[in-house]
């Protein structure tokens, strides 16, 4: 459970953009304070249509989707508050843990070079976390050339050792592209299906809604990952799977069940999948929590089918 100074302390909860500035002028300086808010109003504006910050982000609120049901985490992502290092910051409370990503595309970078040198950026950043009483600090350099990658990793700083990284993230033409090359966002978004081994279908129709989510958010500066997914599966409640304590069916259900030749069923990721004689297969179009599943309990404990065909509609 999240004490309620640790909710204080999110930005989820605490730091609307005025409050973080002001801030950030009380323990860095005035300059500061107005380099942050002009960073942080070019950002908001570049931000539509970016895909690279948008397929980045979706592919870590897919990779931290399982961890905030099955550990019940509150897990915070924001994009573009006002922060030295802006572009994605995911937050657990809890755990007093946040991290940082600055996103690159081009091919060239340093971490000296400009008025406002990147390094320092970065250091910034680790000590207003560390202000704002993050135990748990993470500043993440992500850019996606391979070159690149190996010359920020070579050439950086001393001073930013122990809370910097800089890692890897190719940018893909289109979601489609990035799903069938980036085994770890196949598998992330695998995860998150109704089914242990989804269609390729059913997997882009997922990130494409987790997708939608991200970016249709009407509060996307700063959102719970537990509401957006809740929000979304209320939705569309057959494209993402159930997690937690899954109702038992009932016992004259199964035995009803049980008793029709050739049909078999399991409930898999909170879902009743059946097959027919190895021949046909379907999922109910709801899950287990759902008030339509006693509801479907009632009618085959009413009905009582004795055959297949008798109870396939019931099925649909």
């Amino acid at each position: 459970m999240i004490n309620t100074h640790e909710q204080e302390r999110a930005f989820s909860k605490n730091q609307g953009i005025d409050n973080q500035i002001d801030f950030i002028r009380a323990n860095f300086g005035a300059s500061k304070a107005d380099y942050v808010r002009h960073k942080n109003i070019g950002g908001r504006s570049n931000e539509k249509g970016n895909s690279y910050e948008i397929f980045f982000a979706i592919s870590r609120i897919a990779t931290l989707v399982p961890q905030v049901f099955e550990n019940n985490l509150e897990v915070y992502v924001s994009n573009q508050i006002p922060c030295f290092v802006d572009d994605l910051i995911i937050e657990i409370p809890e755990k007093k843990s946040r991290e940082n990503y600055q996103l690159k595309s081009s091919e060239k970078l340093s971490w000296d070079g400009g008025r406002h040198p990147l390094f320092k950026d970065f250091e910034d950043q680790h000590e207003l976390n560390k202000k704002q009483e993050i135990t748990c600090s993470k500043i993440i350099l992500i850019v996606s050339n391979h070159d690149l990658h190996q010359t920020m990793l070579t050439k950086k700083p001393e001073i930013l050792n122990g809370f910097c990284d800089v890692v890897l993230f190719i940018n893909y033409e289109n979601l489609a592209s990035f799903l069938d090359a980036d085994l770890d966002f196949q598998n992330a978004i695998s995860q998150l299906c109704p089914d242990e081994n989804p269609s390729r279908e059913l997997l882009e129709g997922v990130a494409n809604l987790i997708l939608a989510a991200w970016v249709s958010s009407s509060t996307k500066n700063c959102i719970s990952l537990k509401e957006l997914i809740l929000r979304t599966r209320n939705i569309y409640p057959t494209l993402i799977r159930q997690w937690g304590l899954i109702p038992e069916i009932r016992p004259l259900t199964q035995k009803i069940l049980n008793s029709i030749a050739g049909f078999n069923y399991t409930i898999v990721r909170g879902f009743l999948s059946w097959n027919y004689y190895e021949l046909q297969f379907g999922r109910l179009p709801y899950d287990c929590c759902d008030q339509r599943f006693i509801k479907f309990q009632d009618t085959i404990e009413q009905k009582q089918p004795t055959t297949f065909d008798d109870l396939e509609v019931w099925l649909l």
